[in-house]
């Protein structure tokens, strides 16, 4: 079952504390920790990755719907107007300049309209010019529909970014499970007739799952169970 980074992080770092306080360690406790330390560095900084990526993710599809808006507003309202002045009796003609009422719910559809307009300015520039629109609007129209155009490579870059982060959490997060268990099999044993330690050390590496309602019981004295603690 899956745990979140943020919780597994919180987790090493209680162990961390516990060490802290108990500085008596072995040699294998002494690598396990080592270990456990640099994997928990490790998810961190992937954890910052993915974190990044949706925001980046977040911020590319607000650029695109605002660029997309001033796109409508600069030019292809008043490209519209024009056509609709120049070819006034030839609908099919107005058409084709015409921004449509559903591109709004795709990104590649209103792209592609954006370019078939492009297409159809520069197929009849004359006309335009002829009611005095500024040469410089199909260059300007065109630099602005590019920019638009990479703003969804941007989207999906920082999604590609979390989506690869996300599997090396999910690696790193299996490894840190596997540490906590050897660090446990390990306190547990040096500390067998330490019942205050072994308690402090439950509290430490004690994992929140998130479809477990309650924490496990724990007897009043705050001694490990007969048989053991389920390992979690």
């Amino acid at each position: 079952m899956a745990i979140r980074s943020s919780v597994l992080l919180k987790v090493v770092q209680l162990i961390l504390d516990f060490f802290a306080a108990h500085p008596e360690m072995s040699p294998g406790l002494t690598a396990a920790l080592a270990k456990l330390r640099t994997l928990g560095e490790t998810l961190r900084g992937l954890t910052t990755t993915t974190q990044a990526g949706t925001a980046r993710s977040q911020k590319g599809a607000e650029r695109f719907l605002d660029q997309q808006q001033q796109l409508k507003f600069i030019f292809l309202q008043p490209l519209a107007s024009l056509a609709r002045s120049a070819y006034r009796g030839f609908p099919k003609r107005i058409a084709e300049f015409r921004i449509g009422k559903l591109t709004d719910d795709s990104r590649e559809g209103f792209l592609t309209r954006c370019d078939a307009i492009q297409l159809a300015l520069v197929a009849n520039l004359a006309d335009f010019l002829a009611l005095g629109m500024d040469p410089a609007v199909p260059d300007q129209f065109a630099v602005a529909l590019a920019e638009l155009r990479a703003l969804p490579a941007e989207v999906n870059g920082g999604r590609l970014a979390r989506k690869q982060a996300r599997g090396d959490i999910d690696r790193t997060a299996d490894q840190l499970m596997a540490v906590i268990h050897q660090l446990d099999g390990l306190v547990r044993l040096k500390y067998r007739d330490d019942v205050a330690t072994l308690a402090a050390w439950q509290v430490a590496r004690h994992i929140p799952w998130a479809n477990r309602a309650t924490a496990p019981d724990t007897p009043a004295t705050g001694a490990a169970p007969a048989g053991g603690t389920p390992a979690t």
